[in-house]
């Protein structure tokens, strides 16, 4: 193959042409000069023909090759310096390298090689100019110059200079060195063992095919059997260092440059740290760079001698970011209690594929085990075929047999809804559109009152498509505020709240935060519900009920019958009011805005996540919603007030209420009641400031035109004028 390209002349030019001579002497220069830049490839400066650099071999996984020195930098790449420059490669990407046996301890510079700081190398021609502040080099088998600042070079090494070696590229020195370490690993000295352990890692790509020569020799001895792991030699300090050494090693050919860039302590970390440090690195790494992790996770889940305690962490981060590609990986490559585990993980991410391994494990010989997998099988399916880890064999061997039987017949469904959420959720699949008719069939049936069928619509929507996350609210809002099954709704949100979905919004996770909240403020769990509809305004922050839901928990924390002392309580009341301020001015905010129904102006008084009759509310209806829940907040507004002592706040907001719920007509409809709860109320706050008068003009009003009946009015009516007449007397 011609490499040098032919310049056909478009004419035949005469030699005795001058102008023809001279366009031939730019062709002959051309192919010269073409000659001359290809020589300096094959043949690199200083070199003769026929003659090759001592340099190393790296076969690539690819299938390519690349000639070098390789240079060990220490974590997941190698330099790899040739003639003129250096490149990097990654670590994962190499098959195997073939160092370059014949190279001595000591060698000559061949021509000038300048090292930067950042550990490439360049080389060439050395000259420093500008009084040596800059440093000049003209690239070996190149005509082109670059020029450095002196400060950006770490050193400069000069033609025909004697170089001795180092550990950081392959010599004969280095290989003898290496031995002497791995026989050092059987010192009695533990810190003579660690020094050479330390040097066999920081020898790393140079000295790995000794390590795992030494490690592979030991186990075919056959010293030992390690306890638990078959075929393993027995521990020792020797053993546990080498296999620390390979592990290191393992890890940089893992661990991606995104993660090594940002946590450089990897490596020691996860090669030597405590389970507490490995734990809290992990913690940092995976949700930060979530896809560039799941390699790390996989290989520390799989690794044999990693704590129990990460391979749990991990699964559950992976399960909880969604990696289902990889927990389903993981899955049908392990086996016993690692396949099980993974399949639970599976399971709350819905993707219920590793149920025939959970229904294996209802036969295990562990109590504890079993009753694992029957309460895994519950929560995924709600049924139990009547199961109990504590049963007679028999017995359980029945509940065993329904279980199979069950996977059978649903088996097909299973993996549709398995595809259905390993794909994302695609809002325009058949999936998704029998999940919404169901999901519309279902509100249907609720609003009909005809419960049952909506529960069964909500299921059969979240079977069809479980990463329809409507669907799930639905069915836990339907479980708390009909059917009374509070630990459903729970279970189920936590579940939505501890699996997000790839596709889920902003919205979603607003209402699942919402819900969860309220679901916990009926559970008399106030803290968690604080948490969690504090939660639902990092979603929405514009929530109204995001905003009352917090003040109302705040209320309850302050005049609970919990432990809190009275600093405590103070501090809660003092929140809430702060809430029912908040919410009234939010509520005012809407009123405002309305003037033609838009359904972005609707705050939804209702507790689901749907639109519920919304389209069908008129202007009027949604306006008179607010403002009967406006009128309930100056109650709320002026209960805080007295609680916190400020008696005269009291009294002014609930007057402000009086005059707001007076000036409308019959069109709201709690009117009569709100004006009874209101002028009591402002008249126990005038009683509390001694204004007895202006208390007994607030019952009068109540009794004479708004509840002739009312006990409570009559009784304080009756005290304040026994009151009044003593102090007459």
């Amino acid at each position: 193959m011609n490499l040098i390209p032919s310049i056909a002349p478009a004419r035949p030019i005469a030699c005795s042409d001058p102008a023809g001579f001279r366009a031939r002497g730019v062709v002959r220069l051309l192919a010269l000069v073409g000659f001359l830049a290809l020589a300096a490839v094959i043949f690199p400066r200083g070199l003769a023909a026929g003659e090759r650099p001592a340099y190393d071999k790296v076969r690539l996984k690819d299938g390519s090759t690349a000639h070098g020195l390789v240079v060990e930098t220490g974590g997941n790449r190698i330099s790899l310096e040739m003639t003129g420059g250096s490149r990097t490669i990654l670590k994962r990407d190499i098959e195997r390298i073939e160092f370059n046996r014949t190279r001595a301890a000591s060698e000559k510079m061949a021509t000038d090689r300048v090292e930067l700081g950042s550990g490439h190398t360049v080389s060439g021609k050395v000259t420093l100019i500008e009084g040596g502040t800059k440093v000049q080099v003209e690239l070996a088998g190149r005509k082109t110059t670059v020029v450095y600042p002196r400060d950006q070079i770490r050193r400069i090494l000069w033609k025909d200079e004697l170089v001795g070696s180092t550990t950081l590229h392959y010599s004969q020195e280095l290989e003898r060195r290496v031995e002497e370490a791995l026989k050092g690993l059987d010192d009695e000295d533990p810190a003579a063992r660690k020094k050479d352990e330390e040097f066999l890692i920081h020898a790393g790509i140079l000295a790995i095919d000794k390590v795992k020569e030494a490690y592979a020799a030991l186990a075919a001895a056959g010293e030992a059997v390690s306890a638990g792991e078959p075929g393993e030699p027995a521990a020792s300090p020797r053993l546990d260092a080498l296999r620390r050494i390979v592990h290191v090693h393992e890890l940089k050919t893992i661990i991606p440059p995104e993660i090594e860039e940002t946590h450089p302590q990897v490596y020691e970390v996860l090669g030597h740290g405590s389970t507490h440090e490995k734990d809290s690195l992990l913690k940092l790494i995976l949700p930060n760079l979530p896809d560039q992790s799941v390699d790390l996770a996989l290989y520390l889940i799989k690794y044999p001698y990693e704590d129990d305690k990460i391979r749990s962490v991990l699964i559950d981060m992976l399960r909880r970011m969604q990696k289902n590609w990889a927990l389903l990986k993981l899955y049908n490559e392990s086996q016993g209690q690692l396949q099980l585990v993974s399949a639970i993980a599976l399971g709350k991410n819905h993707i219920l594929l590793g149920v025939p391994t959970i229904i294996e494990a209802l036969s295990l010989s562990s109590e504890d085990l079993r009753r694992l997998a029957g309460d895994t099988l519950f929560q995924l399916t709600g049924k139990d075929f009547g199961f109990r880890a504590d049963g007679a064999p028999m017995a359980r061997q029945t509940a065993v047999r329904e279980w199979q039987s069950w996977w059978t017949k649903n088996q097909d469904q299973i993996e549709k809804s398995a595809r259905a959420v390993l794909q994302g959720g695609d809002a325009d699949s058949p999936q998704r559109a029998t999940a919404r008719d169901a999901w519309r069939l279902g509100h249907e049936a609720w609003r009909l009152k005809q419960l049952d069928q909506a529960e069964a619509f909500f299921q059969k929507a979240i079977q069809s498509d479980p990463t329809f996350v409507k669907a799930s609210i639905s069915l836990a809002a339907l479980y708390y505020t009909d059917l009374e099954r509070l630990s459903s709704a729970e279970r189920l949100l936590r579940d939505l709240a501890e699996r997000p979905i790839a596709n889920m919004t902003s919205i979603d996770h607003y209402w699942i935060c919402l819900e969860l909240g309220n679901v916990y403020r009926m559970l008399g769990k106030y803290a968690e519900a604080k948490a969690s509809y504090k939660e639902s305004l990092q979603f929405n922050a514009d929530s109204v009920y995001g905003v009352l839901g917090v003040a109302e928990c705040n209320w309850l924390l302050g005049t609970g019958k919990g432990d809190s002392g009275a600093v405590e309580r103070q501090a809660h009341l003092r929140e809430a009011l702060a809430g029912y301020e908040e919410a009234f001015k939010l509520f005012e905010t809407a009123v405002e805005r309305l003037v033609a129904l838009r359904p972005e102006d609707v705050v939804d008084l209702e507790n689901l996540p749907f639109d519920r009759r919304l389209h069908n509310r008129t202007v009027w209806e949604v306006r008179s919603g607010y403002e009967e829940e406006m009128a309930r907040l100056f109650i709320k507004i002026g209960k805080a007030h007295l609680l916190l002592d400020s008696k005269e706040s009291a009294v002014r907001e609930l007057g402000r209420g009086v005059r707001f719920v007076e000036a409308f007509g019959d069109e709201l409809t709690a009117k009569k009641k709100l004006l009874v709860d209101m002028r009591s109320l402002l008249a126990h706050a005038y009683e509390s400031l001694g204004q007895n008068v202006e208390a007994i003009q607030q019952l009068r009003v109540v009794l004479s035109d708004l509840d002739p009946e009312n006990e409570h009015c009559k009784q304080a009516l009756a005290r304040l004028r026994r009151r009044i007449l003593r102090e007459k007397e």
